[in-house]
């Protein structure tokens, strides 16, 4: 188990405390990883984003029991050597902590935001995260991000 550069109890200071933690710490380390992507969909095989979205659900379902088990484990521990998960579980796991960055950094402009940091422990925001807010708008972004980038590759 390697040192967590953060307390995952103690209450968020600032939204950079959250951007630092999935940015600088927990995707820097699932990059290492070069774990092939589970979400690999051809766009002429999709039909809308409703369709993707569908499609990453049901392409994360074998291995939800060990992408939820490391959840718990970074949101105790803010362990990030997660050696012990499957290369498909650290793939879910990254594309979960890129989302939520992405989500992260539209809440701030260089150094102000309107939005309040969420009251809570860093453990508790990036179990949200990860979890809930994944389940709620997360795959629908990610999704939506996949377009963009398909539309973008096709068009530049």
């Amino acid at each position: 188990m390697s040192e967590s550069f953060y307390n995952m109890s103690e209450q968020i200071r600032q939204w950079y405390d959250l951007e630092h933690y999935f940015d600088g710490i927990l995707i820097f380390n699932l990059k290492k990883r070069e774990a092939p992507s589970v979400y690999t969909f051809d766009e002429s095989d999709v039909d809308d984003s409703d369709d993707l979205i569908s499609r990453i659900e049901e392409a994360e379902k074998p291995y939800l029991p060990e992408v939820e088990a490391a959840i718990a484990l970074i949101a105790l521990s803010g362990e990030v050597d997660l050696d012990g998960f499957s290369l498909e579980a650290l793939s879910v796991l990254r594309k979960r902590a890129e989302t939520a960055a992405w989500f992260i950094h539209t809440l701030t402009t260089a150094s102000t935001t309107l939005f309040p940091h969420p009251q809570c422990s860093m453990g508790d925001a990036v179990r949200w995260l990860l979890v809930d807010w994944w389940a709620e708008h997360g795959r629908e972004m990610a999704a939506d991000h996949e377009i963009v980038s398909w539309w973008t590759q096709r068009n530049v």
